[in-house]
């Protein structure tokens, strides 16, 4: 078994593994430097009373121009109320097409800023400002994170990546001020697994049929004169088919139905099998100016539903209720 590392974990040992080390005549002093080589663990380490680090980033400006110095500042602080003062390093990698302008008392190499604090007492923070400029534009989405502490956090653990939600993590973004929405995002080679994404939803009743109604607008800022539609989209997430469902779709008075008169309307769907939906398309032309509030309700299904209420009215937090507003520009 080959090991391109300076370390051995113990499953690999009780598997039969061996770490052989075979030095060459030209040694190199990078091989088993970078942080990838280092092993890693998920026991405590540490002989120091543990201290609860944090880390947030914030920049000064949320829009800039392309070539413009945006000002980044990361700060670090000890949350524990009694502890022996903290060292801690942190590391940020830059995004593409971001370049770094100054950082002034920290080191930067190959597209990696790194700084260290070395007594962080408890109840103190200290700030790290740095600059860096936009190449091209776009968002820019930076993330930076402990890598390294000597003391062991409670609810964090450093050098885990940026994306497990962790307080010794930190994300922040702005954009520039042109049109282009390319994303350029912190590398995160080094995450650790996170656990699978479970459905926070309740199991589906067999007995009733749990219908929810979303509305979609093709426009909210529309001319006058324009035509817009409106999507009115009922999806089962029950158990048991929907007969006769009934909506209630009630139009603003700034628009005028394409086909047909008045501004409340009835829809009327047949069936909606258990985990499916239908939908319904209204269209109405913009005739004043002003804005209005489109709403809908179900108001008649032929089996009850775990959650709501049938015709029972707005603003109850009922998923059978949906609205839009519109501003006619």
């Amino acid at each position: 078994m080959l090991y391109t590392r300076t370390y051995i974990r113990h499953q690999d040992i009780i598997n039969g593994g061996e770490l052989i080390i075979d030095m060459g005549e030209q040694p190199s002093l990078t091989w088993g430097a970078q942080r990838h080589d280092w092993p890693r663990s998920d026991y405590a380490t540490s002989a120091a009373p543990p201290a609860d680090l944090s880390a947030t980033l914030e920049t000064e400006q949320l829009v800039c121009r392309v070539g413009e110095p945006m000002v980044v500042r990361l700060r670090l602080r000890n949350h524990t109320a009694i502890t022996e003062p903290v060292s801690a390093l942190w590391e940020h990698r830059l995004p593409s097409q971001l370049e770094l302008v100054q950082a002034t008392g920290m080191s930067y190499a190959n597209g990696v800023l790194t700084g260290a604090v070395n007594q962080l007492a408890g109840q103190t923070d200290t700030t790290f400002r740095f600059l860096v400029r936009p190449l091209r534009g776009g968002v820019f989405k930076l993330g930076a994170e402990l890598i390294s502490a000597s003391a062991d956090d409670p609810d964090s653990r450093v050098s885990s990546g940026l994306g497990d939600g962790e307080d010794d993590a930190a994300i922040v973004s702005f954009r520039t001020s042109t049109a282009d929405t390319t994303q350029y995002v912190s590398p995160n080679p080094y995450q650790l697994p996170l656990p699978a994404l479970q459905d926070n939803q309740p199991p589906a009743d067999p007995e009733k049929a749990d219908l929810s109604l979303h509305m979609q607008v093709s426009s909210r800022a529309p001319a006058l004169n324009q035509l817009i539609s409106y999507t009115l989209t009922v999806a089962n997430g029950g158990g048991q088919e929907a007969r006769g469902v009934e909506i209630v779709h009630e139009l603003p008075p700034v628009l005028t139905l394409l086909n047909g008169t008045g501004n409340v309307l009835t829809h009327t769907i047949d069936t909606i099998a258990p985990g499916t939906s239908r939908s319904v398309v209204v269209s109405a032309r913009v005739t004043s100016r002003g804005a209005g509030l489109s709403r809908a309700q179900i108001t008649v299904s032929s089996k009850p539903d775990p959650d709501s209420v049938p015709a029972n009215g707005y603003g109850n937090g009922e998923d059978d209720t949906a609205s839009v507003d519109i501003r006619i520009r």
